[in-house]
């Protein structure tokens, strides 16, 4: 078997009046929820909630486990990457309202987020329905 590097991420759900923030880096681009890796040694929430204050500038008060995404893909350098995802749902301190410009992130209208380029897909459409059916892993397979 190849090498292959292993990766811990963690991604935040947070939802105001309708609208789940997500990550985009322009027009065509994919969506993503608000993440980044873990640390070695450092616990899962606690990771959660260091990515989500150095990326949205707010304190994580409270959090829900709702799925784990596991990936395999090859990056740009075409390195295989073992990707593993936490996903939860994150209560902030304080309210993050939709009128605040954040720089590289959008609003996704929760009604049409079955239709939006949230990625993976398994994750957009557990979070257009309003569960993960029957388990919270979800493996994904690409390049």
């Amino acid at each position: 078997m190849s090498a292959c590097l292993m990766e811990a991420r963690v991604a935040a759900v947070i939802c105001r009046d309708g609208h789940l923030l997500a990550s985009s880096s322009g027009s065509g681009a994919a969506c993503l929820l608000p993440g980044g890796l873990v640390h070695a040694g450092e616990p899962i929430e606690l990771a959660l909630r260091r990515v989500v204050r150095m990326l949205i500038g707010i304190a994580v008060v409270e959090t829900e486990f709702l799925a784990v995404v596991e990936r395999r893909y090859r990056d740009d350098r075409g390195r295989a990457i073992h990707e593993i995802t936490f996903v939860f749902d994150a209560c902030l301190e304080q309210r993050l309202d939709q009128s605040e410009a954040r720089p590289g992130y959008v609003w996704l209208e929760l009604e049409e987020l079955g239709a939006s380029d949230l990625q993976p897909v398994q994750v957009r459409e557990g979070l257009a329905a309003g569960r993960f059916d029957n388990s919270p892993w979800l493996s994904i397979t690409s390049r």
